[in-house]
């Protein structure tokens, strides 16, 4: 039966504990003021606060020692982190001064750190030189200015030091690049204006490309278009303000770069079916002005012929004068 953060609270048993969900864990841990993250899986929040409870005397070893089994053989945590960053890898238990750890890289599989009797020993100097730092506390390794070749499973096997039994669990870690420079390319250009549009990044390792489309003016939310690295578009006149967005993203950063159909396309402003009408319009216009210049020029040749006549001369043979 579910038990809720109050219940517990009143009446703290190994059995009530068992029962809780992550939400109920997650709000005792608060009550506690223990170190619990949303990311650690239930048995390793129930083992904390069990050891909370041990050391008040609540609960016995054997308590600890039913989680730590639970939790051994679960699903890898994923942990993220940031090229050049620091990241913490969670043990997720606490670890008894007279307990022991060990961190392991698995592949390929080295020791890292082994913890015991109170003294840390570091191996691995090579790779890991002056990076890594062991938290007693709560067993958890701490890497520091990241590689992305750090990426990879990470095993722990915490030893109780009373009984002997073993926790075992693996943290898996991913390091991530930054995106930065995200960039449309442009390509294909028809005369009917069919695009293939490319989004690609100068650095960082994305991991989804996804598009988005929006009006110029229009404060209705984006439409989600489609994932991939590239879009087929066919503009249109209507198209002119349509914008399309490319975002690119890891689990650590995003970055976007976006282009307007109008900028990169001739496209013809004019409402639908008034090419042709405008065009003969304009023929039109053209000719009737051809025609009147042409009337205007012949007009001005017969006046001038007619007002212009030409010399003649006198006859004197006994007739009258003719101008022949």
């Amino acid at each position: 039966m579910d038990v809720s953060v109050e219940e517990f609270m009143l009446e703290p048993t190994p059995e009530a504990l068992d029962d809780a969900t992550r939400v109920v864990l997650l709000g005792i841990a608060q009550k506690l003021k223990l170190k619990v993250t949303t990311i650690m899986r239930k048995a390793q929040m129930q083992m904390i606060i069990a050891q909370h409870y041990i050391d008040k005397g609540t609960f016995d070893e054997e308590a600890l020692e039913l989680f730590m089994e639970a939790g051994t053989g679960a699903p890898p945590t994923t942990v993220t982190g940031a090229q050049g960053h620091s990241v913490s890898l969670p043990s997720g238990i606490p670890v008894r001064p007279d307990g022991e750890v060990h961190w392991i890289r698995v592949s390929p599989r080295n020791m890292i750190v082994r913890y015991s009797n109170g003294n840390i020993s570091y191996f691995s100097k090579e790779h890991y030189k002056n990076r890594i730092t062991f938290h007693p506390g709560n067993a958890g390794l701490e890497i520091h200015d990241l590689r992305r070749e750090d990426s990879g499973d990470y095993e722990v096997i915490c030893t109780a030091a009373s009984s002997g039994n073993e926790y075992k669990t693996t943290v898996r870690l991913e390091v991530y690049e930054p995106v930065s420079g995200a960039n449309i390319t442009v390509q294909n250009i028809t005369g009917t204006c069919n695009l293939t549009l490319t989004c690609s990044v100068t650095s960082g390792n994305p991991t989804r490309f996804s598009w988005k489309r929006e009006v110029t003016g229009d404060n209705s939310s984006h439409h989600i278009w489609k994932d991939g690295k590239m879009m087929q578009v066919d503009c249109t006149a209507e198209m002119e303000d349509v914008v399309y967005r490319c975002e690119a993203r890891n689990p650590i950063s995003e970055d976007t770069a976006q282009v307007r159909l109008g900028d990169i396309c001739n496209l013809d402003t004019r409402p639908p079916n008034t090419t042709a009408a405008g065009d003969a319009v304009t023929l039109v216009i053209v000719l009737s002005v051809v025609e009147t210049l042409l009337i205007f020029a012949l007009t001005v040749i017969l006046t001038v012929t007619r007002r212009r006549r030409p010399e003649g001369r006198e006859v004197t043979s006994g007739t009258e004068g003719k101008w022949i």
